[in-house]
């Protein structure tokens, strides 16, 4: 295996981990700069949102430029903007970085796929863009506890100075050793990219990754203050580590179920499990041995419906997959951020608590939109 392909897993593991470990250190970062926390999860929102829309329209922008040089400085601009996150003297500053930030991971995600597709042999080509997915992965498990930790312990500048260590790295490593330029797909413009969302049945198809992503987020963004006052326990990253070993199983028990049950029906299951297990969780989560249950549950639910949901597009639009599977994952983000504006808005009217029971009614949301789309 091509050593550079482990540099983009590096890569992806260092934006996903920024994505994660944010809601870990927002309860810090609300404190720090005097903002009530549902402000403060808004900079899971403009990182998302402009992850979300800037995706397909650097790709365009971007499309005549040197790849390689594209990503090496995509990555530096995702360093430098975590850092600067690390030095922010205001809230807004730090919402500035945010954005920043979300372009450049725009910018190197799918760039890194394309890399490590590019380095692999035909035999081993499936492994390379397997490790860049086990990147973001592993940014699920360490992400959110290590962010917490670092920030209750260290503080959140920490949690962004160690974020810009990672993509320093590897920009710099892929800069000394080289990179071979990254074939040029033929060009697709906005209006052949976003052309396909004018067929109802293809968008009732992508409703529920919206809706899932936004239950998800709804809660996720909020989950170690929601845990803290649930729990009354002031460190609660091993209990999120929980929450990570469910999700690393559940993409893995997704794929198995797809597989021999179909999509619909796991993501029928998902969904379902997923409602249930985010709304018994302030009910529930006063006894330790139940919340741990319900986090491992919630990973479970959470990241099983992902592959069904790609695996279903996939299936019924096999001639425009890759533009399908773009789309998806736009909403995807733009879900996380919606989900993560959301809860903020909730939270000045509603205790933290019913954010998981509003989170649990759009995953019940989102299992509607798949029987529709049946």
């Amino acid at each position: 295996m091509n050593p550079r392909i482990y540099l983009c897993v590096l890569a992806t593991f260092a934006i996903n981990t920024d994505n994660f470990a944010i809601a870990g250190i927002l309860l810090e970062i609300s404190r720090s700069f005097h903002v009530p926390l549902g402000i403060a999860g808004q900079l899971v929102t403009v990182y998302a949102l402009t992850y979300g829309l800037g995706a397909p329209l650097l790709a365009v922008f971007l499309a005549s430029f040197s790849s390689r040089w594209v990503l090496i400085a995509a990555l530096l601009g995702f360093s430098l903007t975590n850092a600067a996150s690390a030095l922010a003297p205001s809230f807004g500053f730090l919402i500035g970085c945010r954005i920043l930030a979300g372009a450049c991971a725009a910018i190197v995600s799918p760039a890194s796929y394309a890399l490590a597709a590019t380095l692999a042999s035909d035999a081993k080509r499936g492994l390379a863009l397997a490790l860049i997915g086990a990147g973001s992965s592993a940014a699920t498990i360490v992400g959110l506890p290590v962010g917490a930790w670092i920030g209750q312990t260290l503080g959140w500048p920490l949690t962004f100075g160690l974020i810009a260590g990672l993509s320093t790295v590897a920009s710099t490593v892929l800069g000394l050793i080289g990179i071979p330029s990254i074939p040029a797909i033929p060009g697709i413009g906005l209006l052949a990219r976003f052309s396909l969302m004018v067929q109802p049945r293809l968008v009732l198809a992508l409703l529920p990754t919206l809706f899932w992503s936004l239950a998800h987020f709804l809660v996720y963004t909020y989950v170690v203050p929601l845990l803290q006052v649930s729990t009354h326990m002031e460190n609660v990253s091993g209990m999120i580590l929980v929450w990570g070993i469910g999700s690393v199983i559940g993409n893995w028990l997704g794929g198995y179920l797809v597989d021999h049950i179909g999509s619909a029906r796991t993501l029928l299951s998902s969904l379902f499990l997923l409602a249930i297990t985010l709304s018994l969780l302030p009910i529930l989560s006063i006894a330790l041995p139940m919340t741990m249950g319900l986090l491992f549950l919630w990973g479970v639910a959470v990241w099983a419906t992902w592959p069904a949901l790609q695996h279903r597009l996939h299936h019924h639009y096999p001639q425009s997959a890759s533009q399908v599977l773009a789309l998806n994952a736009s909403l995807d983000f733009l879900g996380s951020a919606a989900g993560a504006g959301a809860g903020g808005l909730l939270l000045s009217t509603f205790p933290i608590q019913a954010l998981a029971w509003f989170g649990g009614t759009t995953a019940l949301i989102a299992l509607i939109f798949v029987l529709l789309s049946l």
